[in-house]
């Protein structure tokens, strides 16, 4: 049953990138060591970032959209959509990993909540030092998992703890995300 759960989350992933067999390998060793279904962290993942380990999102407002489109679209391929009346959800991928921890370097020092890798694992959760690190699969599987272990020791419900790897440690009552996380859950792996 390992191999056969194995080969439902390669098979998806194996069209993305080049580093599918590494995400993978990566997912299931944290689910393993976590008890953890893999079926949520692939769900996550797919929800976070699309299967793109180099990626970069964050809220901005109109000006710093404008330098972000700006990026070199030899390295980046920018996409933004409005977040609200005067802000834009920007996602900045790259296919090399020296320059997205370059950019996430230069982001990191202002005042921007940067998410990064796989598993969007945001600034408040990544110290400088770990910049180095935070964009390779296993790393930030098992800080995601470590961010996610907390949500679900304080809520011990699957939406609950869902919203909070999303949205942090207050109670949620509306579940946009969880709805999310359920749509990508049930177009991969069916109704549980």
């Amino acid at each position: 049953m390992k191999k056969m759960l194995f080969w439902i989350m390669v098979l998806p992933i194996s069209f993305c990138f080049a580093d599918e067999q590494e995400i993978a390998d990566a997912i299931q060793y944290v689910s393993e060591k976590s008890g953890i279904d893999a079926r949520i962290y692939y769900s996550i993942i797919d929800v976070e970032s699309n299967f793109k380990p180099y990626t970069i999102g964050m809220v901005v407002n109109s000006s710093v959209l404008k330098a972000m489109e700006n990026l070199p679209s030899a390295t980046y391929n920018v996409k933004a959509s409005k977040y609200n009346s005067r802000s834009y959800f920007v996602s900045a991928f790259s296919n090399n990993e020296e320059d997205i921890i370059g950019l996430a370097k230069a982001l990191y020092k202002f005042d921007f909540n940067i998410d990064m890798g796989l598993m969007q694992i945001s600034k408040q959760h990544v110290k400088e030092d770990e910049l180095e690190f935070i964009f390779n699969p296993k790393y930030n599987l098992i800080k995601g998992n470590n961010i996610f272990a907390e949500c679900v020791k304080k809520y011990k419900v699957l939406s609950q703890s869902i919203e909070c790897y999303n949205k942090g440690f207050n109670k949620k009552n509306a579940l946009q995300y969880y709805r999310k996380f359920v749509n990508s859950f049930n177009r991969h792996f069916g109704k549980k």
